[in-house]
């Protein structure tokens, strides 16, 4: 059998790297004699990944060659990219997108002549395949160009015969009539679907479309890891909004320090610009009030998991940041509480430390932190495995 793996992958996102190594595993799993093709956006940075899984094929997704490369990622060179990044303003700097589109283009419109050779050797690889697999994390919204994308694979994939799915993913949220429409169109040529959080589930019911009804572990959580605690706590700021409430943050942090005796590591788990960006902007303003901080830039997911493996507490604004450090074994806080945060959140019995930073005040982020230190359980990873395994049996049936 051959499967046909597509997903966020080649993007410098270093959480949906976690999800393509975890989406193996299970495939193997599964499907023990099969040949496994990788689409992504970035075959070298891809390949770095997967070293030691030679017999994995490689392929430049749909979004490559139809969008080149969008979201800038500085896997390589990092300090000269921070210097030139210093430079801008955080608050003005917008990544601009190539070719951007209109949302509302039907399959025959995206087809055109400039598009056929992307076509013609997708539909190649379709000849031999047997299964098409969307994997997760979350890019079915108003990335527009990414479901552009998606639905282009999907479409022919369906045509040419072979079993669509849509596994471990997070759909929305929608703004516009034309993103809900195209994800409406990818759900309906999928064979089975199962969903990391519940307003996935409830959008794709308001689709008129069926899928698993109970949410199902983000697909990250199939691999556990083990590390050797050392004196660090991790901070993983993703988000511009964390720079509003930078005094209560970093007086909070400052006072998890001294109380826990620990070194402060500000993380990205995405290689781009902006978020760079945000974290140098934390990482400074810790340094400024005195705070022993480091600031941390991974080459790639296996660095990240050992730093966040290794520390005694990770806050995080970053979903896949929460994630790669639960399943070390390693008390969580979110600083989000999106949708996709609060169901894993849930998930792990700890919806009660969530606090978004516009809430921060001078004391309660200390609290939380332990809190989550003193009343912190041993990660349940067999369960989710379990659960992750049982439901790709019965969906990929």
């Amino acid at each position: 059998m051959r499967i046909i793996l597509s997903g966020g992958w080649g993007f410098g996102n270093l959480g949906d790297d976690a999800i393509l190594l975890a989406s193996i595993k299970i495939l193997k799993w599964k499907y023990p004699l099969s040949n496994i093709v990788v689409l992504t956006n970035n075959v070298k940075e891809t390949e770095q990944i997967l070293l030691d899984q030679s017999e994995i094929e490689i392929e430049e997704s749909i979004f490559k060659k139809k969008f080149g490369d969008v979201r800038i990622n500085v896997s390589m060179n990092i300090s000269l990219k921070i210097k030139q990044y210093i430079k801008r303003k955080i608050n003005k700097y917008e990544i601009k997108v190539k070719n951007a589109i209109k949302s509302d283009l039907l399959l025959n419109e995206i087809c055109s002549e400039q598009n056929a050779d992307a076509i013609e050797s997708f539909k190649y690889l379709c000849e031999s395949a047997s299964l098409y697999i969307m994997s997760g994390g979350g890019y079915l919204n108003e990335w527009t160009e990414m479901a552009i994308a998606k639905y282009i694979e999907s479409t022919i994939a369906n045509k040419q015969g072979l079993k669509c799915y849509l596994i471990g993913q997070t759909i929305g949220p929608f703004i516009s009539k034309g993103s809900f429409s195209v994800a409406k169109k990818i759900c309906s040529l999928m064979h089975g679907i199962f969903y990391r959080d519940v307003e996935s589930i409830n959008d794709t019911k308001n689709m008129g479309i069926e899928c698993q009804e109970e949410a199902i572990p983000d697909l990250a959580l199939y691999e556990e890891s083990f590390y050797r605690k050392k004196k660090q706590i991790v901070v993983v700021p993703f988000r511009k909004d964390i720079m509003d409430n930078i005094d209560n943050l970093c007086e909070n942090i400052k006072r998890i320090s001294q109380s826990n005796d620990s070194k402060i590591i500000v993380a990205v788990t995405q290689l781009w610009y902006e978020q760079i960006g945000i974290a140098l902007f934390v990482y400074n303003s810790l340094i400024y009030r005195d705070v022993c901080a480091e600031l941390f830039i991974p080459k790639n997911v296996f660095e990240l998991q050992q730093v966040l493996g290794e520390s005694r507490l990770v806050i995080s604004q970053n979903l896949h940041g929460l994630i790669m450090a639960y399943r070390s074994n390693t008390p969580v806080i979110s600083l989000n509480a999106d949708r996709k945060f609060v169901t894993f959140m849930n998930m792990i019995y700890a919806s009660n430390l969530i606090i978004e930073p516009k809430y921060v005040t001078k004391y309660n982020l200390c609290d939380l932190c332990e809190k989550a230190l003193k009343n912190h359980k041993e990660s349940e990873m067999k369960l989710f495995i379990d659960q992750i395994k049982s439901t790709i049996d019965k969906t990929l049936s």
